[in-house]
């Protein structure tokens, strides 16, 4: 839940929109929505000294850190993409962090390549197929493994410019107003954004692997336990039936 927002909205073909910003006016004016935040994700190498990653860089607006509370999981450092800095500032998972080398106590800065758009034809010269960018490491956070070793975060601005994706999103995230339930809203959302190609997932829908497997975790634990209460039933029941057996004599 401190990754995840409550309700987002992302396109149904490929991974990217054209930003629409009558779109993002209306759903942050549905009833019910508390803040909405633009991010754009895009695979990215990123090189440190002499190790190198490739991870999924996240671009979030300054509405980000009202979504979600990934802010308050960063165990080292800061995330504050509002101070103005030479260099763009990313935050690493830790499984990032460590894999690079890098923290928010590196001196040298953080180099980040991206595939550049229609540069699969520079075939004499390898560096018009990318673009880079140096990043400055401001903070490292600490969630869950998977995504502490996939996710970095870094100013919706630079990973635009980087990726060569100015004006286009990955998703819409959205949160609600306390006591608001996805459910309550979901209609709405769906309403407004599948006229424009894109669709809305609950928390839920957007891990719905994750969810089956946890619900069929409990179920399946409590086959087992009622089959080994069945066993230790006829267990009990066998061993008084034998003891009334051999007494029936005396």
């Amino acid at each position: 839940s401190d990754f995840y927002p409550q309700i987002k909205v992302y396109p149904l073909k490929g991974k990217a929109f054209t930003e629409n910003a009558e779109l993002s006016g209306r759903l942050a004016s549905l009833k019910g929505i508390r803040m909405l935040s633009k991010t754009l994700e895009e695979k990215v190498l990123f090189s440190f000294d002499e190790n190198q990653v490739i991870a999924t860089l996240k671009g979030v607006d300054t509405a980000y850190n009202h979504v979600t509370g990934i802010r308050q999981r960063v165990r080292y450092g800061q995330m504050d993409f509002t101070k103005p800095s030479d260099l763009p500032p990313v935050v690493l998972g830790i499984g990032l962090s460590n894999r690079l080398g890098a923290s928010d106590e590196s001196v040298l800065p953080l180099n980040g390549y991206s595939f550049r758009k229609g540069g699969g034809n520079s075939l004499m010269d390898m560096a018009q197929a990318y673009n880079s960018n140096y990043f400055t490491v401001s903070g490292v956070f600490v969630l869950q493994e998977e995504i502490d070793n996939q996710y970095a975060l870094a100013p919706l601005e630079a990973v635009q410019s980087l990726s060569q994706h100015e004006g286009l999103l990955s998703a819409y995230e959205l949160s609600l107003e306390p006591g608001v339930r996805p459910d309550d809203v979901i209609a709405s959302v769906r309403q407004l954004v599948e006229p424009a190609g894109l669709q809305a997932a609950t928390r839920y829908e957007q891990n719905r692997t994750l969810y089956f497997i946890l619900s069929s975790e409990r179920w399946a634990v409590f086959a087992i336990l009622t089959l080994m209460l069945i066993i230790a039933s006829f267990n009990i029941i066998g061993s008084l039936s034998m003891l009334v057996i051999e007494k029936q004599k005396d």
